[in-house]
């Protein structure tokens, strides 16, 4: 009995190749080298396909790593049985701006989950759910520092602390987030306690 060995084009054997899907691990390794995904996060993204499909479609270069922290932390919780990813409205779209928002500073995370929560059941346009819901941040200077004024005020003692121990003014951003309801911009408020309390301590 003879057996010819049948000898498949280079070309064509590339060609093959590119249309066989993407293995579970090749897809782990290429989030984790080329957007510097925790590799925790990479198995678990990678290792559906509902979730790598929406991850694939919705991300950037620059709002990947957000957009897989959105979907493992959040999203999963909300669509953990087929007949809820079934009944789900969100959309890769939904994804990018949420991601996009919460990097410009135009939401809190806090806020992104609030949102992501009437984007599932609704599937409405984030600008939408932001205005509708009042998730947007705070973020007039002027605003803020008056909120941060009146945590000043109320929590000597922590302001206190906090010119020995700069590790006590998180718990000072946590009353502000609290009086804002999570929906203070992190960054200036941090900016703006310790522009005030520095004016204290001067």
């Amino acid at each position: 009995m003879i057996f010819l060995g049948i000898k498949i084009d280079p070309e064509i054997q590339k060609e093959l190749k590119s249309q066989m899907p993407e293995s579970i691990n090749s897809k782990k390794e290429r989030y984790i080298s080329q957007f510097d995904i925790p590799t925790q996060v990479a198995s678990v993204l990678s290792s559906d396909k509902f979730y790598s499909d929406l991850f694939e479609v919705s991300h950037t270069e620059s709002n990947a790593k957000e957009i897989a922290n959105i979907i493992t932390t959040d999203l999963m919780g909300l669509v953990d049985t087929r007949e809820k990813r079934e009944e789900s409205k969100i959309t890769a779209k939904h994804l990018t701006d949420l991601a996009d928002s919460i990097q410009s500073g135009k939401i809190s995370r806090n806020s992104a989950k609030n949102a992501l929560y009437e984007i599932v059941k609704t599937g409405k346009d984030l600008s939408q759910v932001i205005t509708e819901l009042d998730l947007g941040n705070v973020s007039d200077e002027s605003e803020l520092l008056h909120i941060i004024q009146e945590v000043i005020s109320e929590e000597s003692q922590a302001v206190s602390e906090a010119k020995s121990n700069p590790q006590t003014i998180n718990y000072l951003v946590g009353k502000v987030m609290q009086k804002t309801k999570g929906k203070a911009d992190p960054t200036l408020t941090l900016d703006l306690l310790k522009k005030q309390i520095g004016m204290i301590h001067d």
